[in-house]
């Protein structure tokens, strides 16, 4: 007669799990794969599958009849991550814990302090120190046991003191925040507020410029768990005098050799007498502008007893000094400024008070120096630049050391410079090659000499070639034995 094989339904198993499959229909039973399987023959196996599996049975009757029939074997997860990441909470608050993908299951979390309902999936946690919660979920359905964890780590609000402060109206100082200790959060945020007259509200350690208009500022240090303290720190800017200087141009751009008159305006606010003398400081690039020295005349009227004056103190910083012996208040002096080299970019000329004084002395107001420079260039000429070099009293020139020299000896080279700067001088063969540096820095206007070994040199022509700024002088010179 005929045979026909039944077994199992496809069924599935936990991790690590075991189920007996069953078979009917004949006299002998043969299964495969053996994987899994605790024996390949007989009508009851047990399986224990490590991946998910489709097994095959071959049912036999006695007249050598077979039938054929599959069972598949699957392998459910458990719930991954049910318990949630690890996380910080700010002690006092509470959050709720536990994935949402698996709310509904029956569980249950312990250590159960700190929670509203430790038999729930997502529960509120407001643990007052840091714990480690264990989310134990047993079989249920389709659903395999699962055992998980995660911690809350309870952090404390950033601890941070400050300080008040007092300044001139108008003076700045940067505003003190030490942080007290490192709860273990650390990666602090801060936002000061309102952010009016600081250099940066998101740093610990702004730079504020006081204002009588704002004398409160709010700091909130939060950490990385979002805990957050706010502290006010008071700026108390005190009203007094003010001295002011400024610097003016009727133009912003002036050619090379042109001379312009330039403005030092002096103001003097809130003084109990004046100011009886003040020094400025002028700084620019020597290349690009020169003051005329010993040159500053008051433009307004001022006493007879104030007298000013002005030189270089060193290249590119020249001193303005205005004095008198009844007080001042305001005051405009005149200076004049001559373009010396193009330049595209404008070049800045700055301003600064070094002294003042006053009577009395000793002033009760708070003093703010306040200053401001003006930028200026000098245009380029016929599509290039230029330099002045006949405007001083030196000229730039090269007068060689020859034409002939004789070898054995030292050569003189004599040389000029018309401008202060940078100056390179070399011998150089007629290959372009610089065999010899004969002089090399940065030197001021005037005339130099050098000297060339020429013991070392052979018999042939060679060329002298100076350069200082945009300026390149050579000059042939032969050596003869």
């Amino acid at each position: 007669g005929s045979v026909s094989a039944i077994v199992s339904p496809d069924t599935s198993v936990c991790p690590g799990g075991s189920i007996v499959l069953l078979a009917a229909g004949g006299g002998t039973y043969e299964w495969s794969p053996s994987e899994g399987l605790n024996t390949t023959s007989g009508n009851s196996v047990v399986c224990t599958p490590v991946e998910p599996m489709r097994y095959r049975v071959i049912v036999s009757g006695g007249d050598d009849c077979k039938d054929t029939a599959y069972v598949f074997v699957d392998i459910r997860m458990p719930p991954l991550n049910a318990a949630g990441e690890d996380i910080m909470l700010c002690r006092g608050d509470s959050v709720v814990i536990g994935a949402e993908a698996y709310a509904g299951l029956q569980c249950r979390w312990t250590p159960d302090t700190g929670l509203s309902d430790p038999n729930v999936i997502r529960t509120k946690a407001s643990p007052s120190e840091t714990t480690t919660y264990y989310l134990m979920i047993p079989d249920q359905g389709s659903i395999c046991s699962a055992l998980d964890s995660m911690t809350i780590t309870v952090t404390e609000p950033p601890q941070f003191t400050i300080r008040d402060t007092a300044l001139c109206e108008g003076g700045v100082a940067e505003l003190f925040l030490e942080i007290l200790d490192d709860t273990g959060a650390g990666n602090y945020r801060y936002q000061w507020n309102p952010s009016f007259g600081l250099s940066d509200p998101n740093i610990a350690r702004p730079v504020v410029t006081a204002s009588i208009d704002i004398s409160e500022y709010n700091v909130t240090v939060t950490n990385e768990a979002g805990c957050s303290t706010t502290k006010t720190v008071r700026v108390n800017a005190l009203p007094g005098e003010k001295i002011k200087v400024s610097l003016t141009t009727p133009k912003k751009a002036i050619d090379p050799g042109e001379s312009i008159k330039a403005l030092v305006t002096i103001q003097a606010e809130n003084t109990p007498d004046g100011i009886r003398s003040i020094t400025l400081a002028i700084e620019h690039d020597e290349k690009i502008f020169k003051i005329t020295p010993d040159n500053p005349v008051f433009k307004t009227s001022v006493d007879a007893s104030w007298w000013i004056a002005g030189r270089y103190e060193a290249p590119g910083r020249y001193l303005v000094k205005a004095w008198g012996d009844t007080p001042l208040t305001e005051a405009v002096a005149e200076l004049e400024l001559t373009g010396y080299l193009a330049e595209k970019d404008s070049d800045s000329l700055s301003l600064t008070i070094l002294d003042v004084s006053e009577t009395p002395p000793d002033s009760q107001f708070c003093r703010v120096l306040m200053s401001s420079g003006i930028p200026l260039s000098v245009n380029e000429v016929c599509g290039g630049n230029l330099r002045l070099v006949n405007i001083g009293s030196f000229q730039t020139a090269l007068y060689g050391a020859g034409p002939v020299v004789e070898t054995g000896g030292y050569a003189t080279v004599r040389y000029s410079l018309g401008l202060g700067g940078f100056a390179m001088l070399g011998l150089y063969n007629v290959h372009g090659v610089l065999l010899k540096t004969v002089a090399q820095g940065e030197m001021k206007a005037g005339e130099y000499e050098a000297s060339i070994y020429s013991g070392d040199i052979a018999s042939g022509t060679y060329f002298l070639k100076m350069t200082t700024g945009q300026i390149t002088i050579t000059r042939l010179v032969t050596f003869v034995r």
